[in-house]
């Protein structure tokens, strides 16, 4: 008879509010659960609609973009400039090395000295 006393008096006191707690922290967990599901199934669906997306932008633009037969020889013709190069005769090319050599020397002397 005092356990059956005992029993009810611990089941009252201890045991109802610890099972009342746990229920409640099980509530809790499953409610966040079904919430983190819920944002799965709708991050989901936005990466979804955004590679839709992305895949309709590439057909648009490989559907659209121009036509170029040689990329680089059309950027090339448009940006070639023919050079000209004067003719220099050979006693002016020595004259032009003599003056440039001369100048190098009496500047690299002077610097040193």
């Amino acid at each position: 008879m005092n356990f059956i006393v005992a029993y009810f008096i611990l089941r009252s006191l201890l045991f109802k509010p610890a099972v009342a707690l746990v229920q409640k922290e099980r509530a809790q967990r499953d409610e966040l659960r079904d919430d983190i599901e819920h944002n799965h199934v709708l991050i989901t669906k936005k990466m979804d609609k955004r590679q839709q997306l992305w895949q309709l932008c590439r057909e648009v633009y490989i559907n659209t973009k121009p036509v170029v037969d040689d990329s680089e020889l059309f950027i090339f013709k448009r940006l070639h400039i023919p050079i000209e190069y004067p003719i220099i005769s050979d006693d002016v090319v020595e004259q032009l090395i003599t003056q440039t050599t001369d100048k190098l020397v009496k500047r690299v002397s002077n610097d040193y000295l």
